[in-house]
């Protein structure tokens, strides 16, 4: 199974879990119907949620009493009649991926800066369980600094595989320093579920070796108990712009695995029922840390860089306290499309029961553009 494929079975057990998917009453049907819901969706993705419970509901074979009823619920679900309903067929998904630039026209360096010209190779991936045909991508900017060529055909491409094709973007010579370029791509093919849409974004600015650093100056602060409620903690940035890059840090000034600790920048008992995420001032978030580490204690001195060589998923109970730098569960690259300037919220919480903890020290790092 591809990676959209397991998107699906997800989306189908996230959609039973939700009470969409109502089938009866045992819980020994519930690994069926979201099985059903899976094999649904992967014929035909675009279905809403909507359709996909009346589809399984209407055609369900009824079990007496007439009607639904607590003991069966709508009845026993009819795959053949659930696959004709929804039209359930192979279908092609074309999605646009991550572009790759070159600069064409310029002061000769390897950024994308005012006044140059640039060639960005943008992927089309079909997603889908069907070969996809006619595919051809437009991409626009609402930015009126910004020059883009029109449209590209693509052709076939194959379920599961990708395609690309270069498109020439230009920037006015007053285009901000360090702003991305967020692009508006519409693709077509020929299948129901065309066209798709994207917004791919095109990094520019030399990035510099000037570095700001902006850490949480307030107390510490208690993590409730299993509650998702949680606790949040501001810090104001100032005078960065847009940023070439960032790390988060959960700091601390001497780390151990006492779940006692005043030093460490986390102290908590069980850190597998944390919940840690970034939000910025345009309110983007990214999700840092969830479910880590099983009983180990502690973030001290850990580091959250897009560039880590390891994920935190990976974080075990016998490496505590936990510290170093690691990849977070979601990038933080999508919180800089705004600039920087503004109050960025961390929020944590320990919403299982039996762990309770003190959110203490964190500070953001940015590296500025050449200006």
């Amino acid at each position: 199974m591809n990676f959209s494929g397991w998107r699906r079975v997800r989306r189908a057990v996230t959609l039973l879990a939700a009470g969409v998917l109502v089938t009866g009453s045992a819980a020994t049907a519930a690994p069926h119907a979201a099985a059903l819901a899976a094999l649904v969706l992967s014929g035909n993705p675009g279905l809403t949620n909507a359709e996909l419970r009346t589809a399984m509901t209407r055609t369900a074979l009824d079990l007496g009493p007439a009607g639904p009823d607590a003991r069966s619920g709508h009845g026993v679900i009819r795959a053949d009649l659930l696959l004709k309903q929804t039209g359930a067929t192979p279908q092609p998904l074309v999605r646009t991926g991550e572009p790759t630039v070159t600069p064409t026209r310029g002061d000769g360096d390897q950024y994308l800066e005012a006044g140059e010209r640039a060639t960005v190779s943008l992927p089309a991936v079909n997603v889908g369980d069907a070969r996809a045909t006619g595919v051809s991508v437009t991409l626009s900017s609402d930015d009126p600094r910004v020059t883009v060529t029109a449209s590209r055909p693509y052709g076939a491409i194959a379920a599961g595989a990708g395609k690309s094709k270069d498109f020439t973007v230009t920037l006015a010579k007053d285009y901000p320093v360090g702003r991305p370029v967020m692009l508006n791509a519409k693709v077509t093919f020929a299948g129901a579920l065309s066209p798709t849409t994207g917004r791919p974004s095109v990094a520019t600015g030399q990035p510099s070796d000037s570095a700001r650093t902006f850490s949480y100056d307030g107390p510490a602060l208690p993590i409730p108990d299993g509650s998702q409620e949680g606790v949040s903690a501001t810090v104001d940035v100032s005078d960065v712009g847009f940023a070439a890059g960032m790390t988060f840090s959960v700091d601390g000034t001497e780390c151990s695995a006492d779940p006692e600790s005043t030093t460490a920048g986390i102290s908590h008992g069980y850190v597998y029922d944390l919940f840690g995420s970034l939000t910025a001032p345009d309110g983007a978030t990214a999700l840092l840390f969830l479910g880590i580490g099983g009983s180990g204690k502690n973030l001290c001195q850990v580091v959250f860089d897009d560039n880590a060589g390891t994920r935190i998923t990976s974080a075990t109970f016998s490496q505590a306290p936990f510290t170093g730098s690691w990849r977070p569960i979601e990038p933080l690259a999508p919180l800089l499309a705004s600039p920087a300037d503004g109050r960025w919220t961390f929020f944590v919480s320990g919403a299982i029961p039996g762990g309770s903890g003190t959110l203490r020290s964190f500070s953001l790092h940015f590296t500025r553009y050449v200006s």
